[in-house]
């Protein structure tokens, strides 16, 4: 995996235009926030406890150096270096924290992200921490068939309001599956305000795109259209 491609495919959301957040998840434990080192042309980050949060890592982070040629990982004590190599994990990018909603599971909280309010998700293949015959530690891919791939799926949620009736587009693309799913439903003014609405969610699974749509503003409409034409189709 290239994680200096990865880092730098976008650094803002393609639906609203505002900026990304980078994230760290290990699987099944700790989210972490990142945030960039001042000096490091946006190539180094500090990640901080977010969700999922255990107390007994306050306080401590990691450090991670994006490279063109892989990554250097530095940890707060060996605590945090243990609890990294134990977990598997990956990178993912969230445009909104709104997106971000907790659940209370058996015993411990964990979340949920909601396009709808996240507007824009991107996601790393899953990786491994490891450390190198010098001592370095660095992430790679678990899997080696997905080494070359830049993101493992992108999520975006696009809306439209026509008198009352807000249109609900959520569009995933995975590059390891090589498939898109979209997602549509409507809700109106009112059964926005009522907490126990369930939207009828129109599902359509759809081959890998041959090209990322183009959601530029002064394009959407087209999208729309596209996005129109398969539901109708199905």
């Amino acid at each position: 995996m290239n994680f200096d491609k990865f880092l730098n495919f976008n650094s803002r959301c393609p639906i609203c235009g505002e900026p990304l957040t980078l994230y760290f998840q290990l699987l099944d434990s700790i989210c972490f926030r990142g945030i960039p080192i001042l000096g490091s042309s946006n190539r180094s980050y500090r990640f901080e406890q977010f969700k999922c949060i255990e107390s007994e890592f306050n306080g401590e982070y990691i450090d991670i150096d994006f490279m063109e040629s892989g990554t250097t990982v530095r940890f707060s004590s060996d605590k945090m270096k243990d609890k990294c190599l134990e977990h598997q994990s990956f990178f993912f990018f969230l445009c909104n924290e709104d997106g971000f909603k907790e659940k209370s599971g058996y015993s411990s909280q964990y979340y949920e992200i909601y396009l709808y309010y996240g507007c824009y998700h991107r996601a790393s293949v899953v990786l491994n921490v490891s450390k190198t015959e010098s001592g370095d530690f660095i992430i790679k891919p678990t899997l080696k068939k997905s080494s070359k791939l830049i993101n493992s799926d992108e999520s975006f949620c696009l809306k439209r309001k026509i008198d009352d009736l807000e249109k609900i587009y959520i569009l995933s693309i995975s590059y390891e599956e090589k498939n898109t799913m979209l997602w549509y439903y409507t809700c109106n003014d009112e059964q926005a305000k009522d907490e126990k609405y369930t939207p009828n969610i129109f599902e359509k699974k759809l081959p890998l795109l041959k090209r990322r749509p183009n959601f530029d503003l002064e394009d959407r409409d087209k999208l729309f259209s596209r996005l129109d034409n398969w539901i109708l189709m199905s």
